[in-house]
């Protein structure tokens, strides 16, 4: 219920118990005015009544008098259902009071938390691979048409890129400052290891070394969270993720629309110069191809979904994509320069 919810973080707000994410959450309790008006209701109070108070009471140009002085003016009006000996009159302004300083609170708090993190961003062209430092020493591979976020702010005991595309991590050691990887539908954490994450193409995870966890989450409901203030950050992910995995080296997950699907993996991929296909369509192997080659590859609707296992160790475009077309008795033409077809 929205009443007791509310109730429940105003008195964490006043004892100064509250978390960040509860802080967002009371902000909007409060810009709501159903959820107020309820609140308010329930208690046996008049809601347009108590607005016009507020609307009369002082500008809080210095927030700390205001406070202070709506303090003395209730006296020790608490948080508590109006008794014999406190009167309606006397709990309505004290309900005033709380939400007046629950929202001076809100701005001084909020003031320091929406500090945006600035970003610096790297990207790749298709076809283009970049080695990346970060400055933790953290090394990132990032692969064709992708994108990696680094924080050039300070964010606590916190680690956090944020990565579009596909990028291998070997991630410098620190268990004081976790790692956080942030994709649109998920978010990886780690302490030191070396992982690969495809958050398009496949929507996919694989370790190498080390444990991770990752997060299925969508990032529109964390986006206002990406502050420097951050220590909540990770509680706040583990509570809005519906399905989590834990991974260790040799496996490899992938996000269906169901759960994380988990399976082993040959630790060796296009970092290593190596693309590797286990059980993978034709149409997905093109994908990829386009991706670390830079080269589009058009294939027949009848043997797009031909499912494969194979490897290209060290091939240019044209070894590759032979290949697939002599597997599937198809003929390969090129089109234009950056422009292939596989024709049945």
């Amino acid at each position: 219920m929205v009443t007791n919810e509310l109730l429940t973080l105003l008195n964490k707000l006043k004892s100064g118990e509250i978390l960040n994410h509860e802080l967002v959450r009371l902000q909007q309790l409060l810009d709501s005015k159903e959820g107020l008006k309820d609140f308010l209701e329930k208690m046996d109070l008049d809601y347009e009544q108590i607005q016009q108070k507020v609307q009369h009471l002082p500008k809080y140009h210095n927030q700390e008098q205001t406070k202070n002085r709506i303090l003395t003016s209730i006296s020790q009006a608490s948080l508590t259902k109006p008794t014999k000996k406190l009167s309606k009159r006397v709990y309505s302004w004290a309900l005033v009071a709380s939400v007046v300083i629950a929202g001076i609170f809100l701005y001084q708090k909020r003031e320091k938390m929406q500090e945006a993190i600035a970003w610096e961003t790297i990207q790749t062209k298709h076809g283009e691979q970049k080695q990346i430092r970060l400055s933790d020493e953290t090394e990132v591979k990032l692969n064709g048409n992708s994108s990696l976020s680094y924080a050039t702010t300070a964010t606590g005991q916190l680690r956090i890129v944020k990565l579009r595309g596909e990028a291998f991590f070997e991630v410098a050691k620190n268990p004081e400052k976790p790692f956080l990887v942030i994709t649109k539908d998920f978010v990886t954490k780690v302490v030191g290891t070396s992982f690969n994450i495809d958050s398009d193409i496949e929507r996919s995870v694989e370790v190498n070394s080390g444990l991770v966890k990752v997060f299925e989450v969508d990032e529109s409901n964390y986006e206002q969270q990406l502050t420097t203030e951050m220590k909540d950050f990770p509680a706040l992910i583990e509570k809005s993720s519906q399905k989590a995995v834990a991974l260790s080296k040799g496996q490899r997950a992938v996000l269906t629309e169901d759960s994380w699907e988990v399976k082993t993996f040959n630790t060796t991929n296009w970092y290593n110069k190596e693309l590797v296909h286990f059980n993978e369509k034709l149409d997905l192997i093109v994908k990829k191809a386009y991706r670390y080659y830079g080269d589009s590859v058009i294939v027949a609707p009848e043997i797009a979904g031909t499912k494969m296992t194979i490897s290209f160790k060290n091939k240019d475009i044209k070894q590759v994509l032979q290949t697939l077309a002599d597997i599937n008795d198809a003929k390969l033409l090129k089109k234009s320069d950056k422009l292939w077809e596989i024709k049945k």
